[in-house]
């Protein structure tokens, strides 16, 4: 192409972009004449909405091995020409794209990193392949692309050689293609008609990924949209979100898809019609969830088969049922009331069926989440809370083997089978002590769990999930096990929280990896450094309560690190100070909760676990009259909650903790008959004990407390 040529190009281009798209036909009919070369040079622009800027042709020149012969367009991110090899080794032609070089140099190296990185990745016959990249003359990056002998999609479809059903089969090809980069985790973000290059035999590649993002594997969101100098889009084919610098997914490409299609199909019709609304809806979270999903409507569509995109109706499958089998029905228009009736029954079957199986997962759902949140907080609700779970539970399994790729139902039964670990042996929650029970309950959950996040990595809810599972399950496995866990999630969930601070489900489960290793660090008497996890996780808390003050889950944390830190603080000489201060701090958050919630055995729970160690420390410095006043405080709002609620395992742990050291105190102060009926109290409290390590753990220190009274 000469200067003059381009020269000539421009000037139209820039004349047709100041028209509205209306009249532009009208002013290339005019000003073009019977130039077609130049009509098409200029359409072709218009779709790329390319860079006007002046560029200087390269001719005659050579990138490593290549020799370029001519200019094959230009876009956004830089130039593409038509090369050879002629290294002698082989001969080759491919396409050189030399990306644009009036960025700034940091960010062109990062551009060109970063379309390597994912170019690199990328294995489909669909999408051109990389071949080479390099830096040739005047520091200028340049990728060495498969070169595609075709048109693009644009051309082709002015051409109207392309029937409907051939250009949803188009379609579909050029849909498997970007749903396998958005399997290797690559979004597209520039799909259009210019971008799509068709074979003579009708097969798509998929070019020009100067604008995809490598999508974070958690949250499922695409670099950083607010980076101006590298938003070049094209606004017919980019989604709203794009347009508003927002957040990208998945589902940005799946709108950008729903305009080629809309431009292949300017008159759509029946279900078609409904299928383009559904992958156009301005809200990302309303369109179709991923590519898949939307070519599968399309292929059901093909095969006159009910659509997702639309209601389902009975009237509506009827009718798709007669069209697809329409001619048979016709050879045996005798029969066709009978079968029409028979078919009917069917499918009025098949739908009371289905309304059976929605009805039971709606019963499931009801016992879960709302019979079971409703009565969590009463008081005598542990067995009840046990109850409701085996019914959701048993709801769920009897629906479990039909859920095949049903997603959402795997999720609720791994939510079921947590919150039935929770009831069963959730350390710090009212349970039934049955941590074995527990452990294979969170296990399952934490299986199906897994399992959706590598099936669906781009939806960050699930890895918050399986992160709050796996802490659920460490904290039923023995303490080197457990520590080992929660150091390996922490690793894990550190630079996440530290790049999405907005996600309170990851930052609530790296909250907990630390307080879960301060746990067990104090279990084996490494005090200081238990100190500092507890701290870590006291800062990440107290930050929680200031961002989301509505959250009141966070305030319940603030007090159990402070209290638990305070239990460590008292184990450390020369730090009782810190000691009462820590737990001045948890004592005065569990006093407004029990204030706001006077009925809550929970919160009575809490408030309670701080006078007893209160009463604990109080012994620690010998003030023996302040520690039996407050284990008695302790004991008496332990036993409230313990008459009406019995089954509840951890009260009678805590009780029977609670009369042992209580019988200790009387020891030191030389009153045995009264130390004797304390360890009598707390050897009934210790035979109701189901869990076994609980159970255990009660024994042990009743046996060294009676001992150190028969020494006495």
């Amino acid at each position: 192409m000469t200067p003059q040529r381009w020269s000539q190009i421009k000037n139209l281009l820039l004349d047709a972009l100041d028209k509205p798209a209306p009249e532009r036909e009208a002013f290339l009919n005019i000003a073009c004449g019977g130039d077609r070369d130049l009509r098409r040079e200029v359409e072709s622009l218009l779709d790329q909405e390319s860079d006007l800027d002046e560029k200087p042709l390269v001719t005659d020149q050579r990138m490593g091995p290549y020799r370029v012969l001519r200019e094959l367009g230009r876009g956004g991110m830089g130039v593409v020409y038509l090369a050879e090899r002629d290294d002698q080794l082989f001969e080759k032609q491919v396409a050189i794209k030399l990306l644009e070089t009036q960025l700034q140099p940091q960010i062109l190296v990062r551009r060109f990193e970063s379309e390597r990185r994912i170019l690199a990745r990328l294995e489909h016959p669909a999408i051109a392949r990389l071949i080479d990249a390099g830096i040739g003359t005047a520091a200028k990056p340049y990728f060495v692309l498969e070169y595609v002998d075709g048109v693009t999609l644009s051309e082709l479809l002015r051409s109207k050689k392309l029937k409907p059903k051939e250009c949803l089969d188009l379609f579909l090809k050029v849909c498997s293609a970007v749903s396998y980069a958005h399997h290797q985790l690559v979004v597209h973000l520039d799909l259009k008609p210019g971008n799509i290059m068709v074979k003579p035999d009708g097969s798509p590649k998929l070019l020009d990924f100067g604008l995809a993002k490598m999508l974070d594997p958690i949250t499922g969101e695409g670099g950083d949209p607010t980076v101006m100098h590298m938003r070049i889009l094209t606004p017919a084919y980019a989604s709203p979100e794009q347009k508003r610098g927002e957040p990208l997914t998945v589902a940005s490409d799946v709108y950008s898809l729903g305009r080629i299609l809309q431009t292949m199909l300017p008159e759509p019709e029946g279900d078609l019609v409904n299928i383009l609304d559904l992958a156009l809806k301005e809200e990302s979270q309303e369109r179709y969830q991923s590519v898949e999903q939307f070519a599968e409507d399309i292929e059901r569509y093909l095969k006159g088969m009910p659509v997702a995109a639309r209601e389902d109706t009975l009237m509506y499958r009827v009718g798709k049922f007669v069209r697809r089998r329409k001619w048979p029905l016709a050879a045996a228009l005798v029969s066709v009331a009978s079968l029409i009736i028979g078919f009917s029954v069917a499918v009025y079957q098949a739908r009371r069926a289905e309304q059976r199986f929605n009805q039971v997962r709606q019963l499931s759902n009801s016992f879960l989440f709302e019979f079971h949140d409703a009565v969590k907080d009463l008081p005598g609700a542990t067995p009840v809370r046990e109850l409701i779970l085996q019914r959701a539970q048993q709801y769920l399994d009897s629906l479990a083997n039909d859920a095949g790729g049903d997603n959402n139902l795997k999720r609720e039964v791994a939510v079921s089978y947590r919150k039935l670990g929770e009831a069963q042996g959730l350390y710090y929650e009212a349970n039934l002590g049955k941590r074995n029970e527990a452990q294979v309950n969170f296990k399952k959950a934490l299986d199906i769990f897994e399992e959706l996040a590598r099936k669906q990595p781009y939806i960050p809810s699930l890895q918050g999930e399986v992160a709050i599972t796996t802490l659920r399950y460490a904290s039923t496995l023995d303490e080197k096990e457990a520590l080992e866990i929660d150091r390996k999630l922490a690793a894990k969930l550190e630079p996440i929280v530290k790049r999405l601070p907005q996600i309170q489900g990851m930052r609530f489960a790296l909250a907990g990896c630390y307080f879960g290793m301060a746990e067990k660090l104090v279990s084996n008497k490494k005090y200081p450094e238990a100190l500092e996890n507890y701290a870590t996780a006291s800062t990440m808390v107290d930050s929680m309560v200031k961002d989301f003050p509505n959250n009141p889950e966070w305030q319940t944390w603030v007090s159990r690190v402070a209290k638990r830190m305070a239990a460590a603080y008292i184990n450390v000489p020369d730090k009782s100070e810190q000691a009462f201060a820590s737990l001045k701090k948890a004592l005065e958050v569990d006093e407004r909760v029990l204030a706001r919630q006077p009925n809550s055995p929970n919160a009575k729970m809490e408030v309670a676990m701080d006078i007893s160690y209160d009463a604990t420390f109080s012994a620690r410095v010998k003030d023996y009259d302040r520690a039996e006043k407050q284990y008695n405080r302790s004991i008496e709002m332990r036993e409230a909650v313990a008459a009406l609620d019995p089954r509840n395992m951890r009260v009678r742990s805590l009780l029977a903790s609670d009369y042992v050291k209580l019988a200790g105190a009387y020891r030191l102060t030389n009153r045995p008959a009264e130390a004797r009926r304390k360890l009598e109290m707390a050897a009934k409290f210790v035979e109701g004990i189901t869990d076994p390590k609980s159970s255990a753990d009660a024994k042990q220190s009743l046996k060294e407390e009676m001992e150190k009274q028969a020494g006495k």
